[in-house]
This record gives structure tokens, C-alpha cells and sequence, in this order.
């Protein structure tokens, strides 16, 4: 069991997509906790240091790229016998140069679809469930009286790309 007392660890980490909206991942390198798995690029975030600000600096250190920032995707509390930690996972909206493992590390691009065949630390299971969730959805009116204006409202969503949809139909019951 963990000791609560344990030290905090907060960790940023970025969800970096080529071209093809292939995901990058890294391996951890031997000597290091959990050598040998793959997680999202980043590392630890420093004391008084932004959330972006660390993960900028993390991904020029790791990987010789400059980022833009995006939109918070997760963020994952994992408690270790010897510390806790708190992983923060951030879209990098784009980025420049040529990603490559400056501390040695072996770097892999993943379609999404394969993200789950790879073996990663506990901490990062959570990032791969969240990046397999559609980004919208849509709730449904109550279908009406026009049952041919309510499905062509519905297909024209799911045309613009909705992917997940709840149906708002409470007279039908469970």
C-alpha cells in the first residue's frame, strides 16, 4: 500500500500526431523506473514552472522539437509504493523539426487504433482510453411530430462528423 506521506511527482506529457495522425511514442530507457515501456514524450515538471511551459521544455530536451501547447487532454493520478504522482497530458497543437530520442531513448509512430498493444506504465493506460473517445457528441432533441426533419438534423451531425450519439427518447423507457 502507498504511503500518503510519499512525495508528489507532477509529470506533463505530450500527445505529439504526424502528418498521418500517427501518435508518437518513447521508450523508457534501462536505469529508469519501468525501463522498457512506452509512454507519451515528456517529463517531470519543475517547481513554479507552467504546465506548458515544462512540457515545452521537456519535448526540446527529449526530442530536439519546438511545440505549441494545446488543450489539457487528462490528467491521471498514480500512486507508487515510493511516491505519487500526477501525470498531465496535454494535445501539442504543432510542432517543428524532426523528432528524435536525444537521451537515447527509441521513439515509435502508432496509429491510434494499435496505441493499446503497447506496453506502458500504469499511468498512461488512462491517456490511451481518453484519446479513444470521440471529442464531441451529440444528445438528441426528443423526436417530434416530423420524423423526417428530426433523422435529417441527425444525419447531417453525423455528416459534420459527430461519431457518438445519446438519444433523448425518455417515452421509451430503459
Amino acid at each position: 500500500m502507498p504511503n500518503l506521506q510519499s512525495r508528489l511527482v507532477e509529470v506533463v506529457a505530450g500527445v505529439i500526431r504526424d502528418a498521418r495522425g500517427r501518435i508518437l511514442l518513447s521508450r523508457r530507457t534501462e536505469g529508469r523506473d519501468l525501463a522498457g515501456l512506452w509512454e507519451f514524450p515528456g517529463g517531470k515538471r519543475e517547481p513554479g514552472e507552467t504546465a506548458e511551459a515544462a512540457l515545452s521544455r521537456e519535448l526540446q530536451e527529449e526530442l530536439g522539437i519546438e511545440t505549441e501547447v494545446g488543450a489539457a487532454l487528462i490528467r491521471v493520478p498514480q500512486a507508487y509504493p515510493d511516491k505519487r504522482l500526477v501525470l498531465d497530458v496535454r494535445e501539442i497543437r504543432a510542432w517543428r523539426g524532426s523528432a528524435r530520442g536525444r537521451e537515447g531513448q527509441a521513439l515509435v509512430w502508432v496509429p491510434p487504433h494499435k496505441l493499446a498493444s503497447y506496453a506502458m506504465p500504469p499511468a498512461d493506460r488512462p491517456v490511451v482510453a481518453a484519446l479513444e473517445q470521440a471529442d464531441r457528441y451529440l444528445v438528441t432533441p426528443e423526436p417530434g411530430d416530423n420524423d423526417d426533419e428530426w433523422l435529417a438534423a441527425l444525419s447531417a451531425a453525423l455528416a459534420a462528423g459527430v461519431r457518438r450519439v445519446q438519444l433523448r427518447a425518455p417515452e421509451l423507457g430503459a
